[in-house]
């Protein structure tokens, strides 16, 4: 029997693939930049940050009279945090595929070329020899194998992701009905704002015109220099409320873009609003709906749902799991074994019923994470009533409010005509009447902010709910 020899060149191999492997893990990390515990903002450029992938593009389109029912579209259409949620749900149903995939066979194939360092041969007496070990062998394999019977443990990990399905579609909805309410609330705050810049305006304009007469009047000797002063500070006020005003606008119609995913600047301009209606609200029905239909409530259900079956999946694991695998083999050495491919069947049976404690804790886990939904769902009905219940008190108080300062507006403007008139007799002072003004314009200002906080009540109302207001909301013409 020969001796066996060394081959050189496979540990020269074995040694360059060490190196190799040695070199990626010495790879240095990456330098701060060293300034980066300072205190200061950086200068434009100073740091490298990640260049922008590309891709985030806004609308900047000019849009004229847009409808709330338009705006809500586009927002639905167009707003990434409903398209992320989209994409959420089409994640999870990417997981039912994967959780299906459990139930078909897996095909795998293997080639390799193998270098034996030491090799073996038999003298043949006569002459001749035969080996028992080559110097290379090439080999392969496919297999194809499939779970027969796991006792149910696949079915509850498709049942437990079919759950996670239910739960983001009810996240979209929570999200859908979020981003409606929101684009309500910024539709009707840009028409809240023009209102209020339209009230500051003529405010401004008698404030001008007060101001003139008073100073016409004390040259003409018929007022006293602080009537003058008076109507002179007053007239400077209602200008900076102008600005404060026109700033409301262009804030208003930069949130609403943002909603509808353009740019902040914009060109928007709105279609007139609904005219003012009375509602009725029946507190206990939407009580009733929100805790029976609001997506956000019944998302804890549905986890719920999903972690029962992965509790139920986890206990079914440690139970045996039959298999079945047929495969065939090759092989270029032919004289040890005498062939060079061969064909296999395998019934097996596998059982981990002890994993380390691991299969333990992940059911503790699960049954304190079941705890956990259980007092938040508790928390959230609880929060969802005291919601509802407050808005549909706040809408009320709104459509008073409304109705209070928009029958004082005739007899506030009357009030400060007489008192007009009455200065320029000199028989009141410039006091009296800036007051008479501040009235009627604060019942301006009441009447607008009421109008357009009614309207966004309601669309609070309706995404806390669930349902269409059509459902629970009556309307009278006043």
């Amino acid at each position: 029997m020969k001796q066996p020899r060394h081959s050189s060149p496979i540990f020269s191999t074995l040694a360059g693939l060490i190196l190799l492997g040695a070199l990626g893990a010495c790879r240095e990390a990456p330098e701060l930049h060293p300034d980066y515990r300072q205190r200061v903002y950086d200068e434009p450029g100073a740091v490298p940050y990640p260049a922008d992938p590309g891709g985030l593009v806004l609308d900047r389109a000019p849009i004229e009279g847009l409808s709330l029912e338009t705006a809500r579209e586009l927002a639905l259409l167009r707003n990434p945090t409903v398209r992320a949620q989209t994409a959420a749900v089409l994640a999870a149903q990417a997981a039912i595929a994967e959780a299906r995939a459990a139930f078909l066979p897996d095909l795998s194939f293997q080639i390799g070329r193998t270098a034996f360092d030491k090799t073996r041969t038999v003298s043949i007496p006569g002459g001749g020899s035969f080996s028992l070990s080559p110097e290379y062998q090439t080999t392969g394999q496919a297999r194809l194998g499939l779970s027969l019977f796991a006792f149910g443990r696949d079915v509850e990990n498709l049942r437990a992701a079919e759950s996670a399905v239910s739960t983001q579609v009810l996240d979209e909805r929570t999200a859908r009905q979020a981003i409606l309410a929101e684009v309500d609330q910024a539709w009707l705050g840009v028409h809240e704002a023009v209102g209020q810049a339209a009230v500051a305006a003529d405010a401004q304009a008698n404030a001008v015109r007060q101001a003139e007469d008073a100073r016409q009047l004390f040259a003409a000797g018929r007022v006293t220099k602080d009537s003058a002063l008076t109507a002179e500070v007053e007239e400077k006020r209602r200008t900076q409320e102008m600005v404060v005003a026109n700033n409301a606008i262009r804030h208003a119609r930069r949130v609403l873009n943002a909603l509808l995913a353009r740019e902040a600047e914009a060109e928007i301009a709105l279609a007139a609003p609904h005219a003012w209606a009375e509602v009725t609200i029946a507190s206990d029905v939407v009580r009733t709906l929100a805790t029976t239909h609001n997506p956000a409530l019944l998302s804890f259900r549905t986890r719920q749902t999903e972690l029962d079956h992965r509790r139920e999946s986890i206990i079914r694991g440690a139970l045996p799991e039959v298999t079945g695998e047929i495969g065939v083999e090759y092989t270029d050495f032919t004289e040890a074994s005498g062939y060079s491919t061969n064909t296999t069947a395998t019934l097996g049976v596998q059982w981990n019923p002890v994993q380390g404690g691991r299969r333990l804790a992940a059911l503790d886990r699960i049954h304190a994470q079941l705890v956990q939904l259980r007092e938040q769902e508790l928390a959230a009905h609880s929060n969802l009533e005291v919601q509802v219940l407050g808005l549909v008190d706040d809408i009320a108080e709104a459509a008073a409010e409304y109705r209070w300062a928009n029958s004082s507006i005739g007899a506030a403007e009357e009030s400060l005509r007489i008192l007009r008139d009455r200065f320029q007799n000199g028989r009141a002072t410039s006091q009296e009447v800036l007051e008479a003004q501040v009235t009627a314009t604060n019942a301006k200002f009441a009447t607008n902010r009421a109008r357009f906080r009614h309207e966004a009540l309601i669309a609070r109302l309706e995404a806390a709910v669930g349902v269409a207001r059509a459902s629970w909301m009556g309307t009278t013409n006043p």
